[in-house]
């Protein structure tokens, strides 16, 4: 499936950029133009993911069953 990093070999979203998460840095990308919420669709049952992402401050959604292509989010 896209978006599972598979070929990375771990969460590219979880791996540190700077002493951050890339979700986190990519969440404060998104506040600096303004944004009051973010809201990021992540996979069902990735606490680790949902954690980073409160952790940033924005909101993650979580569908029933996961999209089967990452555009489908």
């Amino acid at each position: 499936r896209a978006g599972a990093s598979r070929r990375m070999g771990a969460p590219k979203l979880l791996l540190d950029l700077g002493g951050q998460p890339l979700i986190a840095r990519c969440i404060a990308a998104l506040r600096a133009f303004g944004p009051a919420d973010v809201l990021v669709v992540i996979r069902p049952g990735d606490s680790e993911l949902r954690r980073a992402v409160e952790e940033a401050g924005a909101q993650a959604l979580e569908p029933p069953l996961p999209p089967a292509e990452m555009r489908n989010s």
